[in-house]
């Protein structure tokens, strides 16, 4: 699943530094899609594929175990998402669970 960035969007990069938005295009060389960002550090650019949104969730799929981001993840006819296995049941991995959940 193929995820599109706006300019003043905070992101991750892989590198783990966080960064924002300034603008994105595409190298005409290569067609792939380059991000330009600005952090503390200056500006610098990379694909598309190093950066994942800063609210993103990591989830680890309940039937193989294979970690995804949901940017990367594919969505069914009823708003799910599913993984390459067929699964669509999931745990998060990258949000704090400060609160008890009840289930009723």
């Amino acid at each position: 699943m193929k995820f599109k960035l706006k300019k003043r969007d905070l992101v991750v990069h892989e590198t783990g530094e966080i960064a924002t938005v300034l603008k994105t295009y595409t190298k005409l060389e290569t067609n792939e899609e380059i991000v330009q960002v600005f952090n503390e550090n200056g500006i610098f650019h990379d694909k598309l594929e190093s950066f994942k949104p800063i609210d993103c969730m990591l989830l680890r799929c309940n039937s193989c175990n294979k970690e995804s981001y949901e940017i990367e993840l594919d969505v069914n006819d009823k708003q799910m998402y599913v993984c390459d296995c067929g699964s669509s049941t999931f745990t998060p991995l990258n949000i704090a669970m400060d609160e008890e959940i009840y289930n009723y």
